[in-house]
């Protein structure tokens, strides 16, 4: 209930003027909120793991792109980054450089051994978008 207590909304629903019609869809509103805000919780807090840093433009890609892939279902990766272009306004290639970036920024500091761990990596692989954006979503799911 403290989390309810947060939400600017929580006034109008509880308003007495308000129908029971209204009060179900500002509950529904509600519960969606927190469930994005514990999914953007989760996605970051796996990746900090694995070493992203969150000032990277390139890390809040990657969140996003999970965040489409898990919301809509989408494995297709230029799909993604196309509907990703199309929020941010920037071009799709934009937006797979910074993610490459911010990949291979994490993998220069990373421990590989627990990176190649995590991502289900071979002995000599080095981790991709696709890779990184796929694995994340998979532990994000479970």
């Amino acid at each position: 209930m403290a989390r309810v207590l947060e939400f600017k909304s929580v006034e109008k629903v509880f308003n007495k003027v308000e129908s029971y019609e209204n009060v179900g869809l500002e509950i529904q509103k509600i519960a969606k909120n927190i469930a994005n805000e514990e999914l953007d919780k989760k996605i970051y807090e796996i990746l900090f793991k694995m070493g992203f840093r969150a000032e990277h433009k390139g890390t809040q890609f990657i969140k996003e792109c999970i965040e489409i892939s898990t919301k809509e279902k989408q494995e297709n990766l230029k799909i993604i980054y196309d509907e990703l272009a199309e929020l941010e306004e920037k071009s799709s290639y934009t937006i797979k450089a910074d993610i490459q970036g911010a990949v291979n920024k994490m993998w220069l500091y990373a421990n590989k051994e627990k990176v190649r761990k995590f991502l289900r990596l071979g002995e000599y692989e080095s981790p991709s978008p696709k890779c990184v954006i796929s694995m994340v979503r998979y532990y994000v799911e479970q």
